[in-house]
């Protein structure tokens, strides 16, 4: 049976563990772990009405809980985004991400924060209030909640964008963000590459989980999912690899009709970058 997730609000999947989707463009998803005294929240919401909207379930799902602490997975705008709202409505908590946090959360602050106003017409928020994280992972570590223990590694550093992915080993869940959200878009200032995303995929899939969690989507996917994305990706470079070789232009490349089974969103731009990634290094050099 399918789980659907529906937009804000605080559903649970399984033992203490919730997710919560929110409304609007985005639809990020975020994970709720309750524990015998306190939470732990993974990834904010972009928008100020969705990370309230967040807040307020919080709250009333576990009045006399506290956070203790947030997990960002990787650092685009539309995860961490909500961090100072949480801080006001809950107090001091700990927040752990990836290395690199400062540069790559400037970087990614201000490729999306047009988008951030945008989808949030009444924000609150300016870039000076945004909040880095108190610690940087770079190694696995283990949250333990209510007798479960969710897993985390890092992928990365140089591959699609550093991710914390977590694994639930009980039930073979995995969440993996933005790894997988059903196609792929390539836009190099917030870390993104078709190489390092093909790398990431053919780690994930190694990962032996059954149930999948991702950053946007609006239901739950199956290994079969990812393994079916990371083939599709595959062939998708093999041709960009075949294109290449025979001396395609960019012109050509942009308008090329592709045969792999794969959704590229904003084509022109993602194929643009795809392009300067791929079809600017000589033949000998590529590593595909």
């Amino acid at each position: 049976m399918t789980t659907t997730l529906e937009p804000q609000q605080l559903q649970q999947i399984e033992p203490y563990l919730y997710l919560f989707q929110g409304a609007g463009s985005f639809r990020v998803n975020s994970i709720v772990l309750e524990d015998h005294d306190c939470l732990y929240l993974i990834d904010t919401q972009l928008e100020d009405e969705n990370n309230h909207a967040l807040i307020a379930a919080i709250k009333t799902s576990f009045p006399t809980k506290p956070l203790r602490l947030a997990v960002i997975s990787h650092y685009h705008l539309d995860h961490y985004a909500g961090l100072p709202l949480f801080r006001q409505a809950f107090g001091a908590f700990e927040v752990i991400g990836p290395p690199d946090a400062r540069r790559c959360m400037d970087a990614a602050t201000a490729v999306i924060w047009e988008a951030y106003e945008r989808e949030s017409p009444e924000h609150q928020l300016t870039p000076a209030d945004l909040l880095y994280p108190d610690r940087e992972i770079n190694q696995p570590f283990a949250l333990a909640f209510s007798g479960r223990s969710f897993s985390m590694t890092l992928i990365g550093p140089n591959e699609a964008w550093s991710t914390l992915i977590g694994l639930l080993p009980d039930t073979r869940t995995l969440y993996i963000s933005d790894l997988y959200f059903g196609g792929i878009y390539i836009d190099p200032r917030i870390g993104g590459t078709v190489l390092g995303w093909q790398r990431a995929m053919e780690q994930i899939i190694t990962i032996p989980a059954e149930q999948v969690i991702a950053g946007h989507t609006n239901r739950l996917y199956t290994h079969a999912d990812l393994r079916q994305f990371s083939a599709d990706l595959s062939a998708f470079v093999a041709e960009c690899q075949q294109l290449f070789s025979a001396g395609i232009s960019a012109v050509e490349f942009q308008n090329h009709v592709f045969q792999s089974d794969l959704t590229v969103y904003a084509p022109d731009f993602s194929l643009a970058n795809i392009y300067q990634e791929l079809g600017s290094v000589e033949p000998s050099e590529r590593c595909f």
